[in-house]
């Protein structure tokens, strides 16, 4: 039990009152009601509208843009020029970053992105899907030094640099089961011996292009996402946590296969389709597996080296030994 009040105290408007009195008896505010009390309220009362207001605001602009977004689009995909101008206006004035933008066009059009009629970066597109980030970024400066006038290129050239935002998490399953944070382009997990299978949770914060692909220590390599005919597919809808594989009653991907452990797994987020993994991938269980296998992990290694913010990879190792 809380020992009872033995001081007298003063209300805030500066009544005195008796020790057990909970209650002014002048002006019957509370004996809890302090500048303190009031203070903290305030402090709480301003967050809470704060994060409303930048909630509202930013909804606000969204349909502000996504409005006139539907108002230039047509049936064959194609905007003018003056048409991406008075986008690029507009974002300006509603003070939006270009990838975000670009995400809302997204989402309001289905599109990869909003193309110019005539426009020059469609190659620079085809390199980026097709793995050649080196040679789309260096386009884009040489664009940008030339044109630096150019919204479009400049948009482009944001969506080239900034990281692509998403989190990735392994749980392991079995032994010493506990969830590992993908939070760095290379991660090393230990194994004690006694881990079952392992399980990946991907939370894209933007639409994105997820690939996954496991490597046994026998160099095999195979894709684990997206599979074929499988769901969910590509691209990945932001703000929705996936797990690959599916929850229970699903197994997770097991240590052990029939061609041997699982040494190594490679992560791929991007902004764009990855089209040569995709070519590769499909060709792993015909006749051309092996020189498909070959070719995938010299894409997957040059797509890291590149270094390029919009195409996210990462590894996983396993160290040490699983259970049979």
């Amino acid at each position: 039990m809380s020992a009872r009040p033995t001081q007298p105290w003063r209300c805030l408007r500066g009544h005195d009152n008796e020790p057990d009195v909970r209650r002014c008896e002048v002006c019957r505010l509370p004996r809890w009601v302090t500048w303190y009390t009031i203070a903290a309220a305030g402090t709480v009362i301003l967050i809470v509208l704060g994060y409303g207001g930048y909630s509202l605001s930013q909804f606000l602009k969204q349909r502000q843009y996504t409005s006139l977004v539907r108002k230039v689009w047509n049936d064959d995909q194609k905007i003018t020029a003056d048409e991406r101008k008075a986008l690029d206006d507009l974002r300006d004035y509603l003070r939006v970053s270009a990838v975000q933008a670009t995400q809302w066009e997204r989402e309001a059009t289905g599109a990869t992105v909003l193309a110019e009629q005539g426009s020059d970066l469609q190659p620079v597109r085809t390199d980026l899907e097709q793995g050649r980030l080196r040679q789309a970024r260096q386009t884009v400066e040489t664009l940008h030094r030339e044109q630096p006038q150019r919204t479009d290129v400049r948009q482009l050239q944001d969506e080239i640099e900034q990281k692509v935002r998403g989190r990735i998490a392994a749980v392991l399953q079995g032994g010493a089961s506990g969830s590992r944070n993908m939070d760095a382009p290379a991660v090393l997990i230990n194994l004690n011996g006694e881990e079952q299978s392992f399980r990946l949770s991907v939370e894209p914060l933007e639409p994105v292009y997820f690939y996954l692909f496991r490597i046994d220590r026998s160099k095999k390599i195979d894709v684990l996402f997206p599979r074929a005919n499988g769901n969910p597919a590509n691209p990945l809808s932001p703000g929705q946590t996936m797990w690959l594989p599916s929850p229970a009653p699903e197994p997770g991907y097991p240590f052990h296969e029939v061609t041997g452990e699982v040494a190594e797994i490679w992560m791929v987020m991007s902004r764009w389709p990855a089209r040569e993994l995709e070519q590769w991938g499909t060709k792993l269980t015909g006749q051309e597996g092996e020189d498909a296998g070959r070719h995938l992990v010299e894409a997957l290694k040059e797509r890291k080296e590149a270094q390029v913010g919009g195409c996210d990879v990462r590894t996983l190792q396993f160290v040490g030994g699983s259970s049979g």
